[in-house]
């Protein structure tokens, strides 16, 4: 999966290292549910994708244009869960191979 980019003033971004705290960022978010109808709807997304990206601020999000910042936030949250479901494959894969071994003789 491509990383996310946001381009800021000409300039294209790329996500940050994600860490373990970006989890617990993005969960909190999920948790607010929000609605087309929520009138603070397009600023929480800002808020969100901020902390994604180094040097990149609310107002700076809210500058793009609008179709934009709804589907960056869902990029992002797309490319997280595949962060931490690669991982957990390549563990799983190597338990599988393990447990094969024990039982082989």
């Amino acid at each position: 999966m491509d990383k996310p980019t946001i381009i800021i003033n000409g300039t294209t971004k790329e996500i940050k290292k994600v860490k373990g705290s970006d989890w617990r960022i993005m969960g909190e978010f999920l948790e607010k549910k929000l609605s087309f109808g929520d009138k603070n709807f397009i600023d929480e997304h800002a808020k969100f994708i901020v902390n994604f990206f180094d040097g990149v601020t609310v107002d700076d999000v809210l500058n793009l244009p609008l179709e934009e910042i709804f589907p960056l936030a869902i990029e992002i949250r797309n490319f997280m869960i595949n962060k931490i479901s690669e991982k957990l494959n390549v563990i799983e894969k190597n338990a599988d191979k393990g447990a094969e071994e024990e039982t082989t003789p």
